[in-house]
């Protein structure tokens, strides 16, 4: 019985095994950006500051493969998948206005701040919790990562080129 289990039942759990281990997909990470070289997908601007960045992993079709994006503004990123409405966005993270530690997008909270000077002027940041805004001044209410995306799909706009635009009109 003994020769059995090394000639058979070992070697077919040892590939079981195998199987299993590479049919798992990697859980998804927030990439590490190389700050004053990389630079936002969306504007082109060298991500300089590690409070506002943001990230995503995303593909453009079911069978592609993961990409992953970064931006110098959490509004950088909003308006990228604006205009990427038909890519699978798969995970995304934003910076810790406080600590620029990495946190789940959706498991963020957010406030827009009008006098707050963001990379692009998006005057958006993130937070685990609303002390993290303790020391920002003219913050609007809370939002959600939903309430935030609902918002970017209606076109906002840096507060700079909102201004610029009226200006021109």
């Amino acid at each position: 019985m003994s020769r059995l289990i090394q000639r058979v039942f070992l070697p077919a759990f040892v590939l079981g095994l195998t199987v299993v281990g590479c049919s798992r997909q990697t859980a998804l990470a927030p990439p590490k950006i190389h700050y004053g070289y990389e630079t936002c997908v969306d504007c082109g601007m060298i991500i300089n500051d590690p409070h506002y960045a943001a990230a995503l992993a995303w593909r453009a079709n079911p069978n592609g493969s993961t990409q992953t994006a970064v931006f110098d503004d959490l509004g950088c990123m909003l308006n990228w998948q604006r205009h990427h409405a038909n890519d699978q966005v798969l995970a995304a993270w934003v910076k810790n206005v406080r600590t620029a530690a990495w946190l789940d997008a959706p498991s963020a909270i957010y406030v827009k701040s009008p006098p707050l000077e963001t990379p692009m002027g998006w005057g958006i940041v993130a937070g685990a919790n609303t002390n993290d805004f303790s020391s920002l001044s003219g913050c609007q209410s809370p939002l959600t990562w939903a309430e935030l995306l609902k918002a970017g799909a209606q076109k906002i706009q840096p507060p700079a080129l909102a201004n610029q635009a009226s200006r021109n009109h």
